[in-house]
């Protein structure tokens, strides 16, 4: 997920693993949001020191400490569809099919 949002950035000495880590049970929003936070956070210190620099690992560490998980942990149960994928006419797409549902 980081890779993906920082992937058009100016960064620099940035540790995916590290990261991963530290966000695990995150959602795709909030990583973006960290991408986002973290970024302007290296903006406005740029804009500051009157010099342009990368965003690094501490920036996005600064902005997972800033910016709250929307979800709790657990929040989401893991998906369990008793249905299977199945092709309904050679014109659309894959839609599921469930036994149950008559």
């Amino acid at each position: 997920m980081f890779r993906y949002h920082l992937k058009d950035r100016p960064v620099a000495g940035i540790d995916l693993a590290k990261l991963a880590k530290q966000t695990d049970g995150y959602s795709g929003a909030d990583i973006a949001h960290i991408c986002e936070t973290a970024a302007e956070r290296a903006l406005m210190d740029s804009v500051r020191r009157g010099e342009p620099r990368m965003i690094g690992t501490p920036d996005l560490e600064a902005a997972i400490a800033e910016v709250s998980r929307r979800l709790a942990p657990g929040s989401i149960p893991p998906a369990t569809w008793p249905c299977s994928p199945t092709k309904a006419e050679p014109t659309t797409t894959w839609l599921p099919t469930c036994a149950s549902a008559g």
